[in-house]
């Protein structure tokens, strides 16, 4: 970047957080994925997103369980200084987040650490 940049522009780390990456055949993140996809058109799949989330620092502390980014807005929506969602997405979302928390809740405890 700093050759395309150019001498005169200096590039600096502000922040440096280890990734954030969970298993895709980890048995809650497939649950996960079976309840997400009713709700898209198109097979819905693991991606790699570059920008920061405080679950870097946060899942360590509770024992590394397995991580997803989830959001209720529409993907044109999602990482923009104006994020909005209608009201719809924020009943669909309210369901699927309460379907998703009842089964973490009914996973068996080995489960829910280490992300293995």
């Amino acid at each position: 970047m700093t050759t395309l940049l150019g001498e005169s522009v200096t590039v600096s780390t502000l922040v440096d957080l280890p990734a954030v990456l969970s298993r895709e055949d980890h048995a809650w993140i497939k649950q996960v994925y079976q309840r997400c996809q009713p709700l898209h058109a198109e097979p819905i799949a693991p991606r790699v997103v570059p920008y920061f989330t405080d679950a870097s620092l946060l899942l360590p502390a509770l024992g590394d369980p397995p991580c997803i980014i989830l959001g209720p807005a529409s993907r044109r929506w999602r990482i923009k200084p104006t994020n909005t969602a209608c009201s719809a997405d924020w009943r669909r979302a309210e369901q699927l987040y309460g379907d998703i928390i009842r089964d973490w809740m009914a996973s068996p405890p080995a489960t829910k650490v280490k992300n293995e």
